[in-house]
């Protein structure tokens, strides 16, 4: 078994903890506390840590403390001496959903080893080597299902150990290999029917095959066909190309005779215009030759330079002219700037003097006078202004009382509305939770001691429910006695007299007889009158403790009323002190502001403050004066100056006026324009004159070279060879379009013909590749199948096999168990038959379990449990959730005396409400419930006195 060890767990805000830490030791940890005070918590919190899993009929939400978003547990434990610990957050989604953030630690090396609930799941089983299953039926009991494992019927422990056996999963693995099995065969289908599917594709292979062979066969001989006449047409070319150069120069001197001759008729032309052009502007005869055209262009060119030169001297005439106009009209622009600066300034210096002129009451006009009068003026001021800030500092004194006066008296307000506001809140509350006369009843639960009428009321019931406990004993005596009786005169009434005595062996009269039964039949008359009286007495003690039981919920509501109230209550008395208080100096200060307000102060105040604002206001503007009045001095000195620059400028305009002559001007721009003119047409002439030399000299050159071209052209055709050309060509033409066809019936049969038909051969061969293949795969595929039905029919078998072989193990080893724990018991033997039903042999006997007593039950049920967990846990621990919840008292006792005589394993957890499990703990821990909040408190040997005096259990 591994070495397994819970060492400690931490809740927060789960169920009915807000946050507690639990350590546990090695050996028996005892956890007792009242029903519902949070115990099972505990361990559901670390079967759920664990394996990710709530208890049957909780849900993650349920695990979570009401009014809380999240929980989360943390568990630290230790397997084989390495320390892990998991950490399990829980946040509420819905009402009634949840969703798990888990993550497993290693913390020897502080290391995440797993995350996720299902990882975290994976790896915990890995570790323990034990399933969630396996833990909950092997390891943890839950509340009334110790003895479940023995009381069970023998349907219910089928299921039970057929769980424990896992023997489902085989009854799971046979239903999975069925779905395998029929994968296979869907597989075996779809390969069968691929197979036959390309063998019909792979009959076409070999025709294909076939007719590659002669498709190259025939590209074969049409490439030998293409190298003869390859060498064929190389010897034509060879002989071509001889003469080849030669026709290309007389091609080329076709080509240039036919450009010259062209070239010459449109010189020709053109020259022919240009001579009819210059004759019609000369408007006389002459010779179109070379040198009359130069003879003609020198001539006109010394006409052009001598216009050019005229033209230039009436220019510079006219910029004279027109220097001394454009001069005039600079002054003229000038006068007009110079006058626009002088309205600008002397508008902007006049609305200046102007602003401060109605800022300012009494400052001269003239400016010339402000350097004197400003200094008076600002002294003034300056007097009257200290004057009214000594006024405004005594009212201002008096106005600052008021305002601070008046926000008292406004804060006094406020608190006043606020306090009666929270006194018909607290009013309204209290008439909500009691009623309207909410003072009375807190005045009359306050003459009540709640904790002594509750004390008084739980003795009374504890000393009533004792005497029903006794009752209720007497009366099953009275009743076994009474049915005794009863069946004693049964038998005698069946006695005719004739009997022996067993005792005496004398005979049995009749008068005898009669006398027995009359006193059976008092005795039994005797009974039945206590019988009726001891139910009437436990009736009325039950309608007793029922009453008191409801009057002790009455009182505790009421308490728990009084408590809540009462707070309240005080809260409210306080609040009313406090508004009495608060009235009394509201009206206090109420009566200062009203003598403040009677005397006006703020309205004399304002007033002083306006007056004082004025007098700032002239002395801030005299200072800006005084800043500015050099800059006003200034300008206008500046205005002043460009007025006298105005004039000046006004005498230059009118010298120059008597100095320019208008009409000498218009003299010479005509002049000027009709020279423009003479030119024009001049060196119109002259550009045609011009081209005309150069289109004649340009004709004359390409005669001469018509005459050298011609030269050339009949010393090519007297060559030899040269008649041959045009039957060489023909013939080369031919050939070269054989050879291109030969050429293109060849690339077509390997581009076109050949690449398709051996795609084809390899597709299909590809697809003969992939046949055989499949017929692999299918014959794997129905080896698997055989495979999978002799694992079906295994998993058929195994459990029948290997039940014999689990239920002769736990019989010996859970009666090994049993003699552990009870030494020398006359049970010899437990034994668990094949059809899971459960006997005992005591004395050589074989017993049906129904004959057991209690204690025995409980001893057999820890037997058979301790037995799976050695068989089929690794673990070395038990946990057991209030073993017992419906045993009665000698049946406690009983399993108790078992704990503590037998250490059963190396860890025990025991949740119970029974303080006599103490005698079996190693580790005790007290658990209750302060206001709704579960508390944990380890005791130790010094805390088991108080445990006794402070607990009171429900043990019925």
């Amino acid at each position: 078994m591994k070495a397994f060890k819970i060492s400690s767990i931490v809740l927060e805000n789960i169920k009915t903890y807000t946050y507690e830490e639990i350590s546990f030791i090695k050996g028996n940890n005892v956890l007792i506390g009242e029903n519902g005070a949070g115990k099972s918590t505990i361990l559901e919190s670390i079967y759920l840590a664990l394996f990710g899993e709530t208890v049957p009929g909780r849900s993650l939400a349920d695990m979570i403390r009401t009014g809380e978003r999240q929980g989360k547990i943390t568990i630290r434990f230790e397997v084989d001496g390495i320390k892990y610990r998991i950490e399990d957050e829980i946040v509420r989604q819905e009402k009634d959903r949840g969703k798990q953030f888990q993550v497993l630690i290693n913390e020897s090396i502080e290391e995440a080893i797993a995350k996720g609930k299902t990882a975290v799941k994976s790896k915990i089983e890995e570790i323990l080597t034990i399933d969630s299953i396996a833990f909950s039926s092997a390891v943890y009991a839950s509340q009334g299902e110790l003895a479940k494992i023995v009381t069970a019927k023998d349907n219910e422990r089928k299921k039970l150990f057929d769980r424990l056996f896992q023997l489902d999963r085989f009854e799971k693995t046979w239903d999975n290999l069925r779905k395998i099995e029929k994968i296979i065969n869907r597989t075996i289908t779809d390969y069968q029917k691929e197979s036959d599917f390309l063998t019909t594709e792979l009959k076409n292979l070999p025709e294909l095959k076939s007719k590659l062979e002669r498709t190259k066969l025939q590209i074969k001989e049409k490439e030998i066909t293409l190298r003869e006449l390859k060498k064929d047409f190389t010897k034509i070319n060879q002989e071509y190309s001889q003469i080849e150069k030669i026709v290309k120069d007389y091609e080329q001197l076709i080509g240039e005779k036919r450009a010259l001759e062209k070239n010459i008729r449109d010189l020709e032309t053109e020259v022919g215009m240009n001579c009819e052009e210059i004759k019609k502007l000369l408007d006389e005869e002459f010779i179109c030759d070379l040198k009359t055209v130069k003879n003609l262009q020198q001539k006109y060119g010394k006409k052009k330079k001598a216009l050019t030169t005229s033209y230039d001297r009436l220019k510079e005439k006219e910029n004279t002219l027109k220097s001394k106009l454009e001069k005039k009209e600079q002054l003229k622009r000038e006068i007009s700037s110079l006058q626009n600066d002088i309205v600008t300034n002397l508008d902007a210096l006049n609305a200046e003097i102007s602003d401060y002129l109605t800022e300012v009451p009494g400052l001269p006009k003239d400016i010339n006078l402000w350097e004197e009068k400003i200094p008076l003026l600002l002294d003034a001021c300056k007097k009257e202004l200290a004057h009214l800030k000594q006024k405004e500092r005594a009212l201002q004194k008096e106005n600052d009382e008021y305002q601070r006066l008046n926000f008292e008296y406004k804060s006094l307000e406020n608190k006043k509305d606020e306090l009666e506001s929270k006194i018909v809140d607290k009013r309204l509350a209290l008439g909500t939770i009691i009623g309207d006369n909410w003072a009375e009843t807190i005045k009359k639960y306050s003459t009540i001691n709640f904790e002594e009428k509750i004390a008084e009321i739980d003795s009374e019931c504890k000393e009533k429910e004792e005497k029903r406990e006794i009752a209720i004993k007497e009366k099953t005596a009275v009743t076994t006695r009474l049915t005794s009786v009863c069946t004693d005169l049964q038998h005698l009434v069946a006695l005719k007299g004739k009997e022996t005595c067993p005792m005496c062996k004398q005979s049995l009269s009749k008068e005898t007889l009669e006398k027995l039964s009359l006193e059976l039949s008092n005795e039994k008359k005797r009974l039945s009158e206590k019988e009726k009286s001891l139910k009437a007495k436990i009736q009325e003690l039950s309608r007793r403790i029922k009453e008191l039981e409801q009057l002790k919920k009455q009182y505790s509501a009421q308490y728990e009323l009084f408590i809540k109230t009462k707070v309240m209550f005080d809260d409210l008395k306080e609040l009313e002190r406090a508004k009495e208080n608060t009235e009394k100096e509201f009206q206090k200060i109420k009566n200062k502001l009203d003598k403040l307000a009677a005397k006006n102060t703020l309205k004399a105040l304002e007033s002083i403050q306006d007056a004082i604002q004025i007098q700032e206001f002239m002395k801030k503007h005299l200072g800006q004066i005084i800043k500015v009045l050099p800059r006003l001095i200034r300008k206008n000195e500046f205005i002043k100056e460009k007025q006298e620059e105005k004039k000046e400028l006004a005498t230059k305009v009118k010298e120059l006026q008597q100095k320019v002559n208008y009409e000498k001007l218009e003299a010479t721009r005509e002049k000027i324009q009709a020279t423009i003119e003479e030119q024009k047409t001049v060196e119109f002439l002259l550009e045609i004159i011009q081209t005309q030399v150069l289109k004649v000299g340009d004709l004359e050159e390409k005669k001469l070279s018509l005459s050298q071209c011609k030269a050339e052209i009949n010393k090519i055709i007297s060559m030899e060879g040269f008649s041959k050309w045009n039957d060489l060509k023909t013939k080369r033409e031919e050939m070269n379009a054989e050879i291109a066809g030969k050429k293109a019936a060849l690339s077509s049969l390997k581009n076109e013909v050949l690449p398709p038909l051996k795609d084809q051969i390899t597709a299909l061969e590809q697809k003969e590749e992939k046949a055989h293949q499949i017929m692999k795969e299918l014959k794997l595929e129905k080896k698997k199948r055989e495979i999978v039905k002799i694992l079906r029919s295994l998993m058929r078998e195994l459990p029948n096999r290997l039940l014999p072989n689990f239920i002769q193990r736990i019989n010996k080893t859970a009666t090994e168990i049993l003699q552990s724990i009870v030494p020398g018991s006359d049970i010899q033997n437990i034994v668990l038959e094949d059809d899971y039903s459960l006997k005992i042999i005591r004395l050589g006997n074989y017993e049906n379990i129904s004959l057991l007593s209690g204690g025995e039950t409980i001893v057999i049920a820890l037997a058979l449990r301790l037995a799976f967990a050695k068989e089929f846990s690794t673990l070395d621990t038990l946990i057991l959730d209030e073993p017992t919840i419906f045993l009665d008292e000698r049946r406690r006792s009983e399993l108790i005396s078992v704990l503590e005589r037998t250490r059963l394993v190396q860890q025990l957890f025991v949740v119970t409400h029974d303080p006599d499990f103490e005698r079996i703990s190693d580790k005790i821990f007290y658990v209750s419930k302060e206001r709704g909040e579960a508390k944990v408190k380890p005791m130790g040997t010094n805390d088991e006195k108080d445990l006794k005096e402070n607990m009171s259990f429900d043990l019925l």
